[in-house]
């Protein structure tokens, strides 16, 4: 993997703001959803009395303050893992005009399932965030891993950092590629006419 091409195609990407638009939206909607999940009690009681626009305030308060109710490392984790899964989205709408290779697609899948476990236990599970403390898996199961369901998270985090470093890089070889594609074509047509 080079992460220098990777680093390059992201830098082209991403000075187009609509895809930087896009990644920051679903950073957003990763870290609201694990605010919801984490709070969800909370919101479901006052949804009722406060009605649509309230509960959506407090929902905002509940994001704003996140960092103080769970511990630091799995808040860090969330946020880690939003900025991941945004750029992640990012760059499979990016190549949505391009055409997948077999290679780009495992790679996708493999991202996918990065964002899965992301959204399992985006911090730690004793903390009660991710989709496994709805189900009522957290705490008790998962606190008798050694970092008490963190280690799910850094291999969430180093999946989702690995196939967006891949995705980047694979653009990256297709850029080059459209490049001198485009080269060899302006040459043909400048000495045959159009």
């Amino acid at each position: 993997m080079n992460i220098k091409h990777s680093i390059s195609s992201m830098k082209n990407i991403f000075s187009d703001v609509r895809y930087l638009f896009l990644a920051l939206i679903f950073a957003f909607i990763f870290y609201m959803l694990n605010v919801i999940i984490f709070d969800v009690a909370t919101l479901h009681s006052v949804s009722s009395s406060l009605g649509f626009f309230g509960s959506l305030k407090i929902l905002f308060l509940l994001a704003f303050n996140f960092s103080g109710a769970i511990k630091f490392y799995s808040f860090v984790s969330v946020v880690i893992m939003s900025f991941l899964f945004g750029i992640f989205i990012s760059l499979l709408a990016y190549k949505t005009s391009l055409n997948l290779s077999q290679d780009q697609k495992k790679i996708s899948i493999l991202g996918w399932f990065g964002v899965f476990l992301a959204f399992l236990i985006p911090g730690c599970a004793v903390c009660g965030i991710g989709v496994l403390s709805l189900l009522g898996i957290g705490a008790g199961t998962l606190s008798l891993l050694p970092a008490k369901g963190l280690e799910i998270s850094i291999i969430s985090v180093a999946i989702l950092l690995f196939t967006v470093f891949r995705l980047s890089e694979s653009m990256y070889a297709c850029e080059i590629t459209a490049f001198k594609n485009f080269k060899v074509n302006s040459k043909s047509k400048l000495k045959g006419g159009f």
